[in-house]
C-alpha cells in the first residue's frame, strides 16, 4: 500500500535543465516507517520518515527525511507542477506533531505524495536530488569513464584488495 509506481527518467527536467548524469532507471518508493530522535545539541525531539528507494536494476537504500524536507520539496515543485496543488499534502501540526496518529497519517501521505511525483513527466530533478539518486545509481558518465580506463590503470599495488586506497580497512 505504501509503494509508489515506476516511471523512466526523461533526459531533462521541466525547466529544461539537463539531468546531471542520472540514469534512465525505474523506481519503487515507499515510506514504511518513521524513527523518533532527540537532537543532542538542542534536546529537541523530531521524527524522520524512512523512505525506501528501490531501482529496477536491484539497488536499494533507505533515506531518513524530516517533515520539513518533504514540505520544502513540495513548495518547490508546486510552482512548476500545478497538478500538485490539488494533492492534500500532510499539513504541519502545531500541537500534535509527536502524536502517533499524526506520524501514521504522514506515513500514508508521504507515500502517496512520492507516488504522485513519480507520475510527473519529466521526473523533477528536485525529486532525484531528494532521493539521492546520483549517490546510489551509477551514471552513464561514470560507466563510460570506467570503461575508458586503460587496461591495468585501475590496478596496482593493493588496488583490488586490503590496503589499497578506499579499501575500507580498519577504522572505517
Amino acid at each position: 500500500a505504501g509503494s509508489a509506481g515506476v516511471r523512466g527518467l526523461a533526459p531533462e527536467g521541466a525547466d529544461g535543465r539537463a539531468k546531471a548524469g542520472v540514469t534512465m532507471v525505474e523506481l519503487t518508493l515507499s515510506v514504511p516507517s518513521y524513527t523518533d530522535y532527540v537532537d543532542s545539541a538542542s534536546n529537541n525531539r523530531y521524527t524522520a520518515y524512512n523512505v525506501r528507494v528501490m531501482t529496477s536494476d536491484g539497488a536499494q537504500w533507505m533515506l531518513h527525511k524530516r517533515y520539513s524536507e518533504f514540505a520544502e520539496l513540495h513548495a518547490h515543485l508546486r510552482e512548476r507542477y500545478p497538478q500538485l496543488n490539488s494533492f492534500r499534502f500532510p499539513h504541519k501540526s502545531m500541537f500534535s506533531t509527536h502524536k502517533e496518529f499524526t506520524k501514521a497519517r504522514r506515513l500514508t501521505g508521504f507515500s502517496e505524495y512520492l507516488q504522485l511525483l513519480l507520475e510527473l513527466e519529466p521526473r523533477p530533478v528536485e525529486l532525484e536530488e531528494f532521493l539521492e539518486l546520483e549517490e546510489h545509481v551509477p551514471t552513464p558518465a561514470s560507466r563510460t569513464a570506467a570503461s575508458a580506463t586503460p587496461a591495468g590503470a585501475a590496478e596496482g599495488p593493493g588496488g583490488d584488495g586490503p590496503g589499497g586506497q578506499g579499501a575500507g580497512g580498519a577504522g572505517s
